[in-house]
């Protein structure tokens, strides 16, 4: 196929285009694969085919896989990797944008991965990273995403290739944004805008002035939000981007809904509708109208918002995702209360329950699994340790025997073999000691967490049941959430105490520092940290680390838990021959009356936990004050 022929078929394609006005959507399909049937079986029409398919992207579903398939094929018969490689994508992108088939979309996305690599394709390969990272985050599965695109961005710095970098600063804004790490997102933003802008990549552009945007809006900062929203829509409705156009506008609608501007929030909205309905993105829609819904309730049309809503949820149900179904179930339980239809209200605020608590257990269980994970890990690398063990102490008997006859060598490799076997027994008893701790913690963990669920449950069963009163059923959401939360926290603890990587006495006072933050920043209760005279980089065991870190925590617990404190201090220093001393002193107004759950073992156990490691523990009580130091 010649050059001319090329643009004549480009010409035509153009003027097929225009002409989309007069033509029916099936003969305009028939007129454009002609065109492609046309074509020598070549490189050319496989562009054809693929540009023919990207024509119809926003229009005919249908007609984009037909065209792509056909490009596929072909690409696959020549053979054309760029174009293979191109096809496949675009298949990931128009099941991912248009249908919200994340698992079809992998399908592609992987295929075309494995077909860079097999290509030694560094930059293909960035690529597609990239994409698969996306659709993790589309699923709201931020771990996974957050490995891809840390990927991307180490191809990106080894390749020095701009482009990568621009989507990994890019991506890595939008998950830190996610975690509600704004500043740190701003700064990915505004790095990846820096190079859209040197590489004149205006849907780049307009992408990352909208993220900012978003930012900015999370921080409640509206009018410097509002300014980057307008400037990405400049650069959408330059480009003419129907998809991004509907996005931007959902933003500036959720903008003004926020400053209770309700009806050009509304306006904007509905805006954002019809952007979206050129590219069919049914997530988007479901996002849209969830905004348009609160924004009707917040104007006292709970009719309204009922409509908007239940129309969402019904084409929510269509779609591979759990996002949203919380946000509706609230506006429908919460507008049906307004109307009057308390049963109604009452079962949209199940399902609201149900949908919020689903949520949480499936960030427990990927919790649970990253632990499992971790202690598997653990035990892969102990077997590992155990082998080759044996296996050194098997060569050195081979040599014993070898060197049997000699007197001499008999005794000097008596010698070495005894203090080789005193080594490896030291080691095993060390190891064994490991063991009886992961043991000891598996367990712990185990009922800790068998006991929780139970809890869990036995709440979660009361609140299903008839007669229980909004008090109640309060108080009962509310210990579930603590239930849990204390479940993972305690997981938390497990994986930090067995990482060997954070081992010194350093780690040990950051750890506590951290705790300090959570729990006594989190009641504003002042507090001073002083560390003088500690030797830091010391080596702490396992045992020792988890013991002192659980005295102290129990310590903290109390003050919280049996006083209202005033002011706590807690220094450690090194007394005498004693390398480590911690003292916490309690300033507090009044005790607070023992709950009659409580077993008040609490500094039983911390003088138990104490002599584990060879140290000493001491109370004294004076007036409005409670000292615990702690020796080892």
């Amino acid at each position: 196929m010649t050059i001319k022929n090329y643009k004549l078929y480009i010409f035509v394609l153009v003027f097929l285009g225009i002409a989309n006005v007069a033509s029916s959507q099936n003969s305009k399909l028939d007129s454009l694969k002609g065109i492609a049937y046309l074509a020598t079986a070549d490189s050319n029409q496989v562009n054809v085919l693929k540009d023919i398919g990207d024509f119809y992207y926003e229009e005919n579903f249908d007609s984009t896989l037909y065209f792509y398939n056909k490009a596929l094929t072909l690409s696959r018969e020549i053979p054309y990797y760029n174009m293979e490689l191109s096809t496949l994508r675009s298949f990931g992108y128009v099941y991912s944008n248009k249908k919200n088939d994340y698992a079809t979309s992998l399908k592609y996305f992987n295929e075309a991965f494995d077909l860079a690599t097999a290509q030694n394709d560094s930059l293909g390969m960035a690529y597609l990273l990239s994409d698969i990272g996306r659709i993790y985050w589309k699923q709201g599965q931020t771990p996974q995403a957050l490995e891809y695109h840390l990927k991307v961005k180490a191809i990106g710095e080894k390749l020095n290739n701009q482009r990568i970098m621009l989507r990994a600063n890019q991506s890595l804004g939008i998950i830190q944004n996610e975690d509600g790490d704004n500043e740190k997102a701003k700064v990915y933003y505004m790095k990846a805008l820096a190079i859209a802008k040197d590489l004149k990549r205006e849907r780049s552009i307009g992408l990352l002035l909208n993220n900012i945007g978003n930012s900015y809006q999370d921080d409640k900062d509206y009018e410097t939000a509002l300014n980057y929203f307008e400037q990405a829509e400049t650069v959408f409705l330059k480009i003419e981007d129907s998809n991004w156009l509907s996005l931007v506008n959902y933003n500036k609608g959720k903008n003004f809904t926020l400053r209770n501007h309700l009806d050009k929030g509304i306006a904007l909205y509905k805006k954002a509708l019809n952007f979206n309905k050129k590219i069919g993105n049914k997530e988007r829609e479901v996002m849209i109208n969830a905004g348009l819904a609160l924004s009707y309730q917040k104007k006292d049309n709970p009719y309204q918002s009922i409509l908007i809503a239940e129309k969402a949820l019904k084409t929510l149900k269509t779609i591979d995702t759990d996002l949203y179904y919380e946000e509706l179930y609230q506006i429908l339980s919460e507008d049906y209360d307004l109307v009057g239809d308390y049963y109604k209200s009452l079962e949209n605020h199940k399902n609201y329950v149900k949908a919020k608590e689903m949520k949480k257990e499936v960030e427990r269980t990927k919790e649970i699994a990253k632990l499992n994970h971790l202690y598997e890990l653990e035990k892969q690398e102990n077997k590992i340790l155990e082998l080759k063990a044996k296996d050194f102490e098997q060569e050195k008997d081979l040599k014993k025997s070898q060197q049997n006859f000699l007197f001499l060598a008999f005794t000097s490799l008596s010698l070495l073999l005894g203090v080789l076997l005193f080594f490896y027994w030291s080691k095993m008893i060390d190891l064994k000691k490991f063991d009886e701790l992961k043991s000891s913690l598996s367990k712990d963990l185990h009922d800790n967490i068998g006991a929780s669920l139970n809890h869990i449950k036995m709440l979660s069963s009361r609140l299903n049941k008839s007669g229980v009163s909004y008090k109640e059923r309060t108080n009962d959401i509310g210990r579930i959430k603590s239930i849990s939360n204390e479940v993972i926290y305690n997981m938390y603890d497990m994986v930090w105490s067995l990482d060997k990587k954070k081992e010194t006495v350093a780690n040990l006072l950051e750890r506590m520092q951290d705790h300090l933050d959570n729990v006594l920043g989190d009641f504003d209760i002042p507090f001073r940290f002083k560390v003088e005279d500690i030797d830091e980089k010391r080596i702490l065991k396992i045992k020792e680390k988890i013991n002192i870190y659980l005295i102290f925590k129990e310590a903290i617990n109390n003050i919280l838990k049996h006083t209202k404190p005033e002011n706590v201090m807690i220094d450690f220093t090194k007394d005498g021959s004693r390398y480590f001393k911690m003292t916490i002193v309690n300033f507090y107004k009044t005790k607070t009356k023992i709950d009659k759950s409580s077993n008040q073992k609490g500094i039983e156990n911390m003088k138990m936990r104490a002599k584990e490691v060879g140290g000493e523990l001491q109370v004294f009580e004076k007036d409005n004050s409670f000292i615990v130091v702690f020796f080892i």
